[in-house]
């Protein structure tokens, strides 16, 4: 702005209040000084550039919209998918916890019979006189032990299975072994 300084530094005061009195005149010194031009100029290459980024968008525009509904429509379809997911998923896990509790309480039984024979095997030992009394009695009485513990187990899980399973069940030793108590 020092050029317009310069260029009004030679004018009278008569000059210059005549330039304040013609707006013409003093829009044409302004409009003339290089700093003018300068801004000027900048201002219509921004206005080039944003008017040609503008115009790439809207050529770019349709395609956006076609990919927006695009990725609409895949996201729905995998909306529908998750819950046909979640409820075969659903449907899987309840045949699977009836089925492991059909599997367990077969293995228990098959357990609880084992121990039964094992009862009866010890008792027919003893009555053969190849135990003695006190070996007879210590095993004997933690085999039944076991044997009547597995058989209210049993029925328990049978109960479970006939009415079907409403709470999940917590991992307990029920084919413990013949020494355990549980």
């Amino acid at each position: 702005m020092s050029g317009f300084g310069n260029k009004l530094s030679g004018y009278t005061m008569t000059q210059l209040h005549e330039l304040l009195k013609d707006d013409d005149k003093l829009n044409k010194i302004v409009g003339d000084m290089e700093e003018v031009q300068n801004v000027q100029q900048s201002k219509e290459i921004t206005l080039a550039g944003n008017r040609s980024l503008a115009e790439q968008n809207l050529q770019l525009q349709p395609q956006l919209d076609f990919q927006k509904n695009e990725l609409t429509k895949r996201y729905r379809c995998l909306q529908e998918l998750y819950e046909a997911y979640q409820l075969r998923k659903s449907t899987l896990d309840d045949l699977s916890g009836n089925s492991s509790l059909d599997t367990l309480l077969a293995l228990l039984q098959a357990e609880g019979a084992k121990i039964e024979e094992e009862t009866e095997n010890m008792a027919d030992s003893f009555l053969d006189g190849n135990i003695s009394l006190d070996a007879f009695i210590d095993d004997y009485r933690n085999k039944r032990k076991l044997a009547h513990l597995r058989r209210v187990k049993i029925d328990k899980l049978r109960e479970l299975v006939l009415k079907g399973p409403s709470v999940p069940l917590a991992p307990s030793p029920i084919l413990s072994s013949p020494g355990a108590a549980g």
